[in-house]
């Protein structure tokens, strides 16, 4: 999640280079793991200044690994959450 978090935000900075600080907090939100995406802050869609921090918040539940469905097991396997977007960047700090 990770990687895939930080690569949606290199594709709006400027010459693909991560431009803000990512960091991420685990905070307690009901059943969503450590590995599920909650929020970020600022919220998602703002735009931000290169260089500021961009807080990517999680669940603090551990992460656990699903079953995976055995032959003649109909239930169906689990879905995997959308991709989050990334935050906005303020191209026009880009100093181009």
């Amino acid at each position: 999640m990770t990687e895939l978090i930080k690569d949606g935000i290199r594709r709006q900075c400027p010459r693909r280079n991560l431009c803000v600080k990512v960091r991420f907090e685990a905070r307690d939100r009901g059943s969503l793991t450590a590995c599920q995406f909650a929020e970020t802050e600022p919220k998602q869609g703002s735009m931000v200044r290169q260089g500021s921090t961009v807080v990517i918040v999680t669940g603090k539940e551990p992460c656990s690994t699903p079953a995976t469905p055995g032959p003649g097991d109909s239930s169906p396997a689990p879905e995997k959450p959308p991709a989050p977007r990334s935050p906005d960047v303020l191209e026009s700090e880009a100093g181009q």
